[in-house]
């Protein structure tokens, strides 16, 4: 019995070292690959995909490579920079193995990944493929066009809902750029303040106020300074019962507000409060959602 039990055991590591051992390398052939004709493509996120194919059907696939000649953005700021492979960008495996062609347009791609894509209007890339089997469009320039960009900072005037009153008030928002040059850093003022400001992330046409932070901001001259908290708030219709509305802050999220030009946005219902940020309290401001325009 206890041979058996050997046996037994060293047959079922031998199942497991033949499994860990296989070869998942598909059937290699000759078909020639190119790239897909293509001068101009759109993204919205981190990753850029650039499509090849074989020339002809085929039953295998074909080995090929990619080489970044160059690569060249427009930031948000509208100035020229050269990306650098390995820093700026990362292709996430220069050698595929491109599907074989069934006679319908298959195509396998190259992924190229832009972490700080956000910064960019336009990237432009310049590539070429390496292998033994090439076809004739084996160089390409792709310009890859982001999101139009709208202007974020400026005094706008911002109309809300009030929460307890319910009626419709109106208040300026200043909204600035960071004074250390961050393309994607904003400060939003509230009260009318010559600097600082909740700190405000850019992302694309939104920004996000930052709800893990906050500024010390004198409230009264009696009081002295006090740290303000920005962060997202629901309300709960308590109008029937009560007469208002009841803001339940989460300072979870984040306040956004949201362009659909270089003149306005949208906010989501926030509330502002001093002390800690669950506190509606101690509100300040706690606006339902609004719209905003520019002051002219």
């Amino acid at each position: 019995m206890k041979y058996i039990k050997i046996l037994t055991i060293i047959g079922l590591l031998s199942v497991m070292c033949s499994c860990t051992q296989r070869d998942f390398t598909p059937e290699v052939g000759t078909t020639p690959v190119e790239f897909v004709p293509n001068t101009e493509m759109t993204f919205a996120s981190a990753l850029v995909y650039i499509p090849v194919r074989q020339i002809g059907v085929s039953n295998t696939s074909t080995e090929v490579s990619i080489k970044i000649n160059s690569c060249e953005a427009v930031n948000i700021s509208d100035e020229t920079v050269t990306l650098e492979e390995g820093k700026d960008f990362v292709v996430t495996d220069k050698d595929i193995y491109v599907t074989p062609r069934d006679g319908s347009d298959t195509t396998t791609s190259f992924e190229i990944r832009f972490p700080d894509f956000q910064y960019y209007k336009t990237v432009t890339i310049s590539a070429s493929l390496e292998g033994k089997y090439l076809g004739s469009n084996k160089d390409i320039t792709i310009v890859c066009k982001g999101a139009d960009r709208y202007t974020l900072d400026g005094v706008f005037t911002l109309t809300y809902r009030h929460w307890y009153s319910k009626a419709m008030e109106t208040m300026d928002v200043e909204i600035v750029k960071d004074p250390e040059g961050d393309l994607l850093t904003y400060y939003v003022r509230f009260f009318g303040e010559k600097e600082g400001g909740f700190l405000a992330q850019r992302e694309v046409n939104t920004l996000r106020i930052l709800n893990n932070y906050a500024y010390p901001l004198q409230i009264t001259e009696d009081q002295g300074d006090f740290p303000l908290f920005c962060v997202y708030c629901s309300f709960e219709d308590y109008t029937a019962d009560y007469g208002y509305f009841l803001p339940i802050p989460d300072a979870t999220m984040a306040a956004t507000f949201t362009y659909s030009g270089d003149k306005e946005f949208r906010s989501t219902g926030f509330c502002i409060s001093y002390g800690a940020p669950f506190d509606w309290q101690n509100t300040q401001f706690c606006p339902m959602d609004g719209s905003a325009v520019r002051a002219e």
